[in-house]
């Protein structure tokens, strides 16, 4: 029989493969018993419709989605597809809002990561270089620049109110999402803000996905034990191997999620339609250990990506399929799963010449337009260098039978192991060179056979006792026929190759510093004294007139520079006042005794060291004092003591430029005081990350008090715990800003 003809007569019989076939229902028909066919598979015509494309015909890269790469780029898109994500990997950053407040000195975005709960937030990325991590919050370089705040699952509960625009309203109601907070200007005179140039565009967000199903922990399914159950995603729960494992996980898009009781990604097939003691066997063999080139060993399959519902079906399956060297089909109504494996020693049927009915077809190789002899492509590297972008895995190559490279390009978008896409690569290249099909129409003892089944076939006319193949396709037709495709097994195809190549390493890159910028240098420089030698003319500032350091007690062994101030205590032999230092250069050992290089600027009973600087009263003065504290109840984190003369003026201002709370929530309460009397207040809320989710940027603008009686006036900063208790207690740093004008 040609192969033209043998097609059509697949043809036919894929045709009348709906009509029923004529077997006695009730206790089953004793024809089923006798071939071991069971009563419900006799019942119906046992035709396996694969879904997706196969790896056992010749089989070709699977497609891939756009939305593995979007990831890694922050944008803004309204009509984006919804994203789901499977197993450990980088989540999406798809930004669904975003505002400035403020003088437009903070910007606010809510970016979305998965439409379907996730399981956990563990770290963020902004370009190269981490921002937050679940162990250790903000880092340093960001500290008092960037607020975080993620959600699961979105709900009413959840919302975030940063401005009356939307209030709560941004709900996202079941999706997992992630607020982040910039602020855009410096924290001081001194300070630029990280993002004063831009805001980042390439965001890793990096967590645990879905929640997922494991039939192994479901006791209605056979094979089975526990609690979980297929039509109930609250039993689903994450775990650190089932929900890595690409036999779940693709299970789990074939159920899909719901939020609400309605479908929001997946297929949403019932679980009735689907074959779930063969995904129980697909996932244990997904976890066999294998051993490794450097020793030990590592899972057979394990799987972490993202996926977008703009995606083809079939590229969903296919990449999940390729992640595990595994074939889905449709047998007797049911989506079943198969992990190809050395499973060679247990043939389902043996076959002679005399179970071929009529002529048959033997193709030994295949056409060399349809082989290839070397596989490269890409996996996805998790490394923190590469930030789960692709790279290449060491390819894989073969001779060629007419010295002609053929190159086949795999990528796996959720392989995250070099060692695991070798192993998956060297299984689709030995499959070519096992490429013989045996087509031909079998008796009735074909009936038990399956796709995907292992047979063997005893054959004189080519000369072959007890060869194996492998059903690639098979159906049963309404005379009881059976016409199948058979293709080639062999052991070697299943060889763990333990020459691994080591994989392509990724070139650490050159990051931006923005406190290298001139221009913030340049200003630091400028903040330092100047040389007022150099400078006549109009305008001319005091010499060292930006300088007022306050050096604290006098020490003969320290180097002092004009514009210092010290205290020379009576202590260590001074006399208790208050000394600045004057002319040039740099000093030590002398000291303030030296009229030539100090002068006094505050004498004694008149002021002192508060807050961390000394203030200058009986002439005109601008002071920042440093502010820093911890607080249980009503501690006072920043005070100065300072005697203010008849007839001057003061005024106070307060600048709040970080916090940090305690391990609950807290609200607090920031005062001003003069004189023991409250002159300005603020109330924030501080959450347990260190950000002011309120207020990010509290300021206070202090009154200012005329002609004051002369005599002691204490200016502090206080924080008051209020609302739900500060377990841990709460740290806040800023500065108050101390302005005295004389008659």
């Amino acid at each position: 029989m040609s192969k033209k003809l043998f097609g059509t007569v697949l043809k036919v019989a894929s045709v009348v493969a709906a009509v029923a076939l004529a077997i006695p229902t009730g206790g089953g028909s004793l024809l089923a018993v006798g071939l071991g066919v069971s009563a419900a598979g006799a019942a119906a015509i046992a035709t396996g419709l694969a879904l997706g494309s196969s790896l056992l015909s010749r089989p070709k890269a699977p497609g891939t989605s756009a939305a593995s790469t979007d990831r890694l780029q922050a944008n803004i898109d309204p009509k984006t597809p919804r994203k789901f994500v499977l197993g450990r990997t980088a989540f999406a950053t798809d930004i669904r809002d975003q505002e400035f407040t403020g003088a437009q000195d903070f910007l606010h975005r809510f970016i979305v990561c998965a439409s379907h709960r996730v399981t956990d937030f563990e770290q963020v990325w902004l370009d190269d270089k981490l921002a937050w991590s679940q162990a250790g919050g903000i880092t340093s370089e960001f500290a008092g620049y960037f607020a975080l705040d993620n959600s699961l699952e979105g709900s009413a509960a959840e919302a975030i109110n940063i401005s009356p625009r939307m209030g709560s309203s941004r709900r996202y109601t079941g999706l997992a999402y992630t607020y982040f907070g910039f602020k855009l200007t410096g924290n001081s005179k001194k300070a630029e803000s990280p993002f004063a140039q831009s805001i980042p565009s390439r965001v890793t967000i990096i967590g645990k996905g879905a929640l997922t199903y494991d039939p192994r922990l479901d006791s209605t399914v056979p094979g089975g034990s526990g609690s979980m159950r297929a039509d109930n995603q609250t039993t689903w729960a994450w775990d650190d191997n089932a929900s890595r494992n690409p036999a779940i996980q693709l299970l789990w898009y074939l159920l899909g999620w719901r939020i609400n009781g309605r479908l929001a990604v997946g297929k949403g097939i019932p679980p009735a339609r689907i074959d779930l003691a063969s995904f129980i066997t697909a996932a244990n063999l997904c976890d066999e250990p294998v051993a490794l080139a450097g020793g030990g060993t590592q899972p057979r399959y394990r799987s972490d990506g993202l996926f977008s519902e703009g995606d083809a079906t079939s590229t969903v399956l296919d990449q999940l399929k390729a992640a595990m060297n595994a074939e889905l089909d449709d047998v007797d109504g049911k989506i079943r799963i198969t992990v190809l494996h050395n499973d060679l020693a247990t043939p389902v049927a043996d076959f002679t010449e005399d179970d071929i009915l009529g002529a048959f077809t033997w193709d030994q190789t295949a056409p060399l337009d349809e082989t290839y002899n070397v596989v490269r492509g890409t996996f996805v590297d998790p490394s923190s260098t590469s930030l789960y972008q692709p790279i290449d895995y060491p390819e894989f190559r073969m001779a060629s039978p007419d010295g002609i490279d053929r190159v086949e390009t795999v990528d796996f978008q959720t392989v995250q192991d070099a060692r695991q896409a070798q192993r998956l690569v060297k299984q689709r290249i030995a499959r070519m060179l096992y490429s013989g099909r045996f087509t031909a129409t079998f008796g009735y003892r074909a009936w038990k056979v399956q796709k995907n089944d292992v047979v063997r076939l005893t054959f004189a006319p080519l000369g072959w006792t007890n060869k194996l193949f492998r059903v690639l396709e098979t159906s049963v037709q309404v005379d009881g026929q059976v016409p199948m495709v058979l293709q080639v097994e062999h052991p070697d195809i299943y060889l763990w190759d333990r020459e691994e190549a080591p994989p392509v390493q990724p070139v650490e890159p050159t990051r931006y510093d923005p406190y290298l910028n001139p221009l913030v240098g340049g200003i630091s420089d400028a903040a330092g004294t100047a040389v007022w030698a150099n400078v006549e003319g109009e305008g001319r500032p005091d010499d060292y007139a930006t300088r007022n350091r306050y050096r604290g007690i006098y020490s003969n062994t320290e180097t002092y520079y004009p514009g210092d101030n010290v205290l020379w205590d009576v202590a260590t032999g001074g006399d208790g006042r208050g000394y600045g230092r004057i002319g040039e250069g740099e000093s030590s050992g002398i000291s303030p005794s030296d009229p030539g290089r100090w002068a006094v600027v505050v004498d004694r009973g008149q002021g002192g060291a508060g807050g961390g600087s000394l203030l200058r009263v009986g002439l005109s003065f601008t002071e920042e004092i440093p502010v820093g504290g911890d607080n249980s109840d009503e501690n006072i984190i920043a005070s100065a003591d300072i005697t203010v003369p008849a007839g001057g003026t003061f005024s106070v201002t307060g600048l709040l430029t970080s916090a940090t709370g305690g391990e609950n929530s807290s609200i607090a309460l920031l005062r001003l005081k003069a004189g023991g009397t409250t002159i300005a207040s603020g109330q924030v809320t501080i959450s347990s990350t260190g950000i002011i989710t309120s207020d990010p940027i509290a300021k206070w603008g202090g009154d200012v008090f005329g002609n004051p009686t002369s005599g002691a006036t204490q200016v502090t900063l206080t924080m008051q715990r209020g609302g739900s208790s500060i377990q841990g207690g709460a740290f806040i740093s800023g500065s108050l800003r101390v302005e005295y004008l004389a008659d």
